[in-house]
């Protein structure tokens, strides 16, 4: 078939008859689809001439007869010929001199498009030649559409990935139909194929193999001068052509680095040759030979390849497995470094294994902790430090947690591996040579030595005469701060330069390129070695080095088990380099700009004829109208999601008209009463909105297993609770520090709360309570109406604080200050999860209470301190000596503040408990006149004075507080954030790191599966022999125990009855309290007759107000002094 006279359109430059962009106040075209482009010159042709033929034939008359032509097709097609339609390229008489996209039409005016790159063109393209195709494309594409009298494309087909363009033409089809004159000739064709430097193809035999099918060829050239991001586009370009079945090959002719075999080995060699060059197209997808660049970024692994690819269905970090899967066998298949280099890694990887090695009777090896610290030109994504980097102190902490975290408790009776700790060890790299040199990592490992990034070494001066003229001697200069660009381009030249595209100014010399290689081989090698020796890797998600080791490190390894940490703000790992940071979510270009200003533009459409009318509406009606119609919208949208988007593998959601609110009212009025209905409703486990946060109550022994023994990995309390803890108690004590620090500090307050300690502390504590009764107001006649909440609160500190802490301490109390602990306990109101901070009447009274109460035990401390030696041994005394693991003794505020956390553990719930417990007796005088009688009959007529061996001689009195602790829990919800994905035992359901936990252990406590007639309150179920008695098959005192860092507790939770938690934040008080209280019982009963103001035997209505369920005020009782 002879070809036609070419007569070509091609996209000329881009022309804008407006005013610039800089005069109108806006900004260029934001993408290649911008609606400010111009489409004028391409939807209409020249005017028809004798050379240039009209670009759509002139309408003729419709006839009646056959047409020849048709008759003859027909003929063709009845006799099996096949004619080959001709394309004219309309526009011009011959090809552009530039590569370009160029419109085609066939004799009878149906358009296609193809790409035409000159023969003249070097292979690779600039960056630049790319991005201009790739935006030419879409313009001519759409231009098409136009011409063949089709609709732009629907937004599904323009975001397919893998959406093929019937209008287009590859240009080897194109070559086929004659389109380009002369490609046939030989001279030029094998022009095409040499040109430029490709790896993975064979370096002889190409003439004896047949052209690949389909390739894609990644062009190593950036004009940014970091590595990392290169090689994640490189093996995700990889991964993308083994997914679609694609030849690979590497173009490195102008790779700033120098070949890519100077690094790595060679990519696998294919079984076919590359194509010819003109053939290699950026763009569209569906060409047949894709080339990949830098500039085609966009094009490839833009806004349609994260749609094509990403787990939608997913939200946590499993919605990236594909794209990291991809990258993945990239790493695989290309991550080989060169014979020099590889030995080398080797070697290094074995050697610090073998550091972490322990000798042979031990439990566990070292741990090694990789640390990647990027710092030079690029800066963290997270607020509070994208101005700078990441603090090296923060690298160094969460190091030592982990160390703590992986070993504090790996032997095998759980205890800790010290020998393990011993050889655990940091393995640092970064781009900044002081950093190794930082006090934080003195005790770290370099990841390697075989190639360094030398620091700023200035020359020592040397004497000279000062009256002579002497050559100049500029500075040596060197990598401290880190990598930068304007260095890395100014390596090897002679001058130095500021500008980062200095690149492009000259051809870099051999010396600079050699240098260049340098600085590559020592990045990779730093890579190879972290991501093959380290058991745990701390980095930042902003440095692409961090992501890169992530896929070094394998999925498991780095995602399911946890080993991959960013501490860099709370992002998930991604493959996307492209994307700005719009209001903390990595969002695409075109999406953050073209698709939500579009968006934007159609609410205006639909809402301009609702603005008319509220325009004739008052203002404060417009406001009212306005409010009632999105409160409407978002309960109506809220009811769909219920209804439409239920997701099967997540527990059930309690229904809720408003967002965010969700069920926060009906839960915050009775939560107990809430737990039990929607336990009926949706089963153990569900879901309910708790001030926007989906909260996952998981009721029931199995649920307080579940939550309460939570690995350290899947669950964490400091996260939730050191807003209120905090504030209460003070800083770096409890929840405002590292767990295992937390640990350390139960152990030391654990000291006050031995046997021999409990034995001396009843007959304080009986003291107490009778010296209270002889001072009180409130009990100066023989009988009288009192607030029994408010005396158990002021009965409770003082005991505690006598005991516990000491005469000394003790001494300092009065009701005021006893008040000062009321108003610290107020601080654990739940609406301080979100408004902590907020100057609310008790946020006030709560800072003033902690400042007073840390003030006392401050000056107490320095008193002791300047007296250099105390004749009392008690825990304030304990803590002022003792040290962390670490050797750090315990700072002086620290000491202060766990006073007032030993002091309101041993308060806050005990206040609540005795006040039920005073309640209830008033409620029911028999029990109170059967404990009298214990007494008597127990410990004698003459009721001696109490000792800590007399109560275990009153059983009923020990009921009591069994029997109360059971229907008045004192805390009855348990929060814990979820850390990783955890499966629910025995289900489907899978509670994502969106959600929060919640155990309410006196759900099951309540439960007549295992409490008979469970809301009845009845002291005597807990004798064996009664009919009431719990069905509870194993006790808490006979289960098997563990030790967390702060001495023997009971390990399981899969108990019905937890009135003082489980796990690892189980209340180290528990043995106190039970003293404490069984002793102010004891005393009260001995003293007072009790009974409600009306005689009745109702109990008064609970107040949730706050995190302790503490009776409603006032609490009023009638008492009566005993007669002696």
């Amino acid at each position: 078939m002879a070809p036609t006279n070419p007569k070509v359109m091609i996209a000329p430059p881009r022309l804008n008859l407006r005013r610039a962009a800089s005069y109108q106040g806006e900004k260029g075209p934001s993408s290649s689809t911008s609606s400010r482009f111009n489409f004028n010159h391409l939807i209409f042709s020249p005017p028809p001439s004798p050379g240039l033929p009209a670009l759509v034939p002139r309408p003729r008359k419709s006839s009646t007869a056959p047409r020849p032509s048709r008759v003859l097709r027909l003929l063709v097609w009845i006799t099996g010929f096949r004619v080959d339609e001709q394309y004219e390229m309309v526009g011009q008489n011959l090809l552009p001199k530039i590569p370009a996209p160029i419109t085609l039409t066939d004799r009878h005016g149906k358009s296609r498009w193809t790409v035409s790159i000159p023969p003249t063109s070097k292979f690779p393209l600039s960056i630049k030649e790319y991005s201009d195709i790739c935006t030419k494309c879409q313009e001519v594409a759409a231009h098409v559409r136009e011409l063949r009298g089709q609709s732009p494309l629907s937004p599904q087909a323009s975001q397919d990935y893998y959406h093929e363009d019937p209008y287009f033409m590859d240009v080897r089809e194109a070559e086929k139909k004659g389109i380009f004159l002369g490609i046939e000739d030989k001279k030029r064709s094998i022009a095409t194929e040499t040109q430029g430097h490709l790896v993975g193809q064979r370096k002889d035999g190409l003439a004896d193999m047949e052209t690949c099918r389909t390739s894609l060829t990644f062009v190593l050239e950036s004009s940014d001068a970091g590595l990392g991001t290169t090689l994640m586009m490189l093996w995700t370009a990889y991964g993308l052509a083994q997914k679609e079945k694609r030849a690979f090959f590497i173009e490195d002719s102008r790779w700033a680095y120098g070949q890519y075999t100077d690094m790595f080995k060679s990519s696998p060699v294919q079984d076919c040759k590359p194509p010819p060059r003109h053939q290699m197209l950026p763009c569209p997808r569906n060409a047949k030979h894709l080339v990949v660049s830098a500039a085609t970024a966009r094009e490839i692994f833009g806004n349609n390849f994260n749609a094509e690819y990403e787990n939608t269905k997913r939200t946590d970090i499993n919605r990236e497995r594909p794209i990291y899967d991809l990258a993945r066998v990239g790493y695989e298949a290309l991550f080989r470094l060169n014979n020099d280099d590889q030995p080398y890694v080797n070697n290094r990887v074995k050697e610090l294994k073998e550091k972490a090695s322990v000798p042979k009777g031990n439990y566990n090896d070292g741990t090694i902790v990789g640390v990647h610290v990027r710092q030079g030109d690029l800066h963290p994504l997270e607020y509070q430090y994208n101005g700078a980097y990441i603090p090296l102190d923060l690298y160094a902490q969460k190091s030592q947690e982990l160390i703590e975290e992986r070993h504090n408790y790996s032997t095998p009776l759980g205890g800790e591996d010290i020998v393990a700790k011993q050889h655990s060890f940091m393995v640092v790299a970064s781009d900044n040579p002081d950093v190794y040199e930082a006090d934080e990592f003195k005790d770290a490992v370099r990841a390697q030595e075989q190639i360094k990034l030398a620091g700023k070494q200035p020359e020592e001066a040397v004497k000279t005469d000062k009256w002579v003229m002497h050559k100049f001697v500029d500075e040596a200069f060197g990598w401290e701060g880190g990598f930068f660009a304007s260095m890395f381009w100014n390596l090897g030249r002679t001058t130095f330069g500021t500008d980062d595209n200095a690149q492009e100014a000259q051809e870099p010399s051999a010396d600079t390129v050699r240098l260049r290689g340098l600085v590559g081989r020592a990045y990779v090698m730093d890579l190879a070695v972290l991501g093959g020796a380290s058991d745990t890797v701390i980095c930042t998600m902003s440095a692409m080095g961090c992501r890169l080791l992530a896929v070094m490190m394998g999925w498991d390894k780095a995602m399911t088990a946890g080993n991959w940490v960013n501490i860099d703000g709370s992002f998930m790992w991604t493959v996307q380099v492209l994307a700005p940071l719009i209001y903390g979510k990595l969002i695409p270009k075109s999406e953050s700009e073209d698709d939500i200003f579009g968006e934007m533009g159609l609410l205006q459409d639909i809402s301009g004829p609702l603005s008319q009318q509220l325009s004739q509406l008052s203002t404060v009606s417009q406001v009212g109208v306005v409010v009632v119609g999105l409160l409407f919208t978002s309960v109506f949208l809220n009811i769909l999601k219920q209804i439409l988007l239920k997701n099967p593998n997540e527990p059930p959601v309690v229904f809720h008209w408003f967002p965010v609110i969700g069920s926060t009212i009906t839960y915050g009025m009775d939560p107990p009463r809430f737990f039990h209905e929607n336990r009926q409703k949706y089963g153990d486990i569900f879901t309910f909105i708790l001030l926007g946060k989906k909260t996952t109550v998981y009721v029931g022994p199995a649920g307080n297993e579940f939550i309460l023994n939570g690995k350290l990995k899947d669950v964490n309390a400091e996260e939730i609770y050191t807003v209120l803890t905090t504030p209460v108690f003070g800083k770096d004590v409890v929840y405002d520090c590292p767990n295992s620090k937390l640990m350390e500090q139960k152990k030391f307050m654990k000291i006050a709360l031995t046997t021999q300690a409990f034995q001396s502390y009843v007959p304080i504590i009986a003291d107490e309570v009778t010296n209270y009764f002889k001072r009180s107001p409130d009990f100066k006649a023989n009988s009288g109406i009192v607030n029994i909440s408010k005396s158990m609160a002021q009965i409770t500190i003082f005991t505690a604080s006598h005991s516990l802490q000491g005469a000394e301490i003790r001494n300092k109390f009065d009701e005021s200050l006893a008040d000062l602990y009321h108003d610290l306990d107020m601080g654990f109101s739940p609406v301080n999860f979100m408004l902590h901070w907020a100057p609310l009447p008790w946020n006030k009274r709560r800072d003033y209470a902690q400042k007073t109460i840390a003030k006392i035990y401050m000056d107490t401390i320095k008193e002791r301190r300047a007296a250099g030696k105390s004749d009392s041994q008690d825990i304030m005394w304990h803590l002022m000596n003792s040290t962390y693991k670490n050797g750090v003794q315990i700072p002086d505020h620290e000491v202060a503040h766990m006073m007032i956390a030993l002091l309101m553990a041993g308060q806050h719930s005990s206040s609540s408990t005795s006040s039920w417990i005073m309640l209830r007796l008033a409620s029911r005088p028999d029990i109170h006149e059967a404990l009298y009688r214990e007494q008597v009959e127990n410990l004698g007529a003459d009721l001696p004075p109490l000792t800590y061996e007399d109560l275990a001689k009153l059983p009923l009195n020990q009921a009591i507080i069994k029997e109360t602790l059971r229907l008045h829990a004192p805390i009855h919800s348990i929060l814990r954030a979820v850390k990783s994905p955890m499966p629910v035992p025995g289900t489907k359901f899978v509670v994502p790191t969106s959600h929060q936990l919640l155990a309410a252990a006196g759900v099951s406590a309540t439960d007549p599966s295992y409490f008979p007639e469970p809301n009845l309150w009845e002291p005597t179920r807990w004798n064996k022999d009664s009919p009431l008695a719990p069905r509870i098959t194993k006790s808490v005192e006979d289960e098997e125990k563990i030790d967390y860092g702060y001495g023997l507790v009971s390990k399981g939770a899969n108990s019905p009855y937890l009135p003082f938690g489980a796990g690892r934040h189980r209340c180290i008080g528990e043995q106190f309290a039970n003293v404490q209280l069984q002793t102010i019982v004891a005393m009260v009963v001995r003293e007072f007759k009790l009974r409600n103001v009306d005689g009745s035997d109702k109990v008064i209505g609970t107040d949730y107000a706050s995190l302790f369920s503490r009776p409603l005020e006032p609490a009023n009782i009638y008492w009566e002094r005993r007669e002696q």
